[in-house]
């Protein structure tokens, strides 16, 4: 059909306008997920040495090792501090507990990462989140 178009109007030396077809890839980013897709990394070490969390902004979840609940999902400007301060205020638990992170991308801001954070709270319904996220702000 595209031909007769052109060929019409070549002919009349006119414009004939063609619908506009969607790109195929047009919605493809609509994610505006704070983190990187794929799994986190996990680990139960979070002071000294041995540890291997950054400090950098990102994502992180408690899950318990026995049942695999998810038991506290947040949000933090510095990784390693965040969990060392869930350690000291009893929150955290290492010998039952392993934190789950991951490293926010570059690009990603302090909303994104609230925004992310509700996210992840809506879809694992954590037991130990008192609000939706967002520091219970937003």
């Amino acid at each position: 059909m595209s031909f007769w178009l052109n060929a019409v109007s070549a002919l009349f030396k006119r414009k004939v306008s063609k619908k506009k077809q969607p790109k195929k890839n047009a919605y493809k980013n609509t994610n505006k997920s704070a983190i990187t897709s794929g799994r986190m990394r996990i680990t139960n070490k979070i002071k000294g040495s041995q540890s291997k969390i950054p400090q950098k902004a990102g994502m992180y979840r408690h899950v318990d090792r026995i049942t695999g609940e998810i038991e506290y999902v947040g949000q933090t400007n510095n990784l390693r501090v965040r969990q060392q301060q869930h350690a000291r205020e009893g929150k955290l638990d290492i010998s039952k507990h392993d934190v789950h992170y991951s490293v926010a991308k570059n690009e990603a801001t302090k909303d994104d990462l609230c925004d992310t954070e509700k996210a992840h709270i809506k879809k694992n319904k954590p037991s130990g989140n008192k609000t939706k996220g967002g520091n219970g702000k937003r």
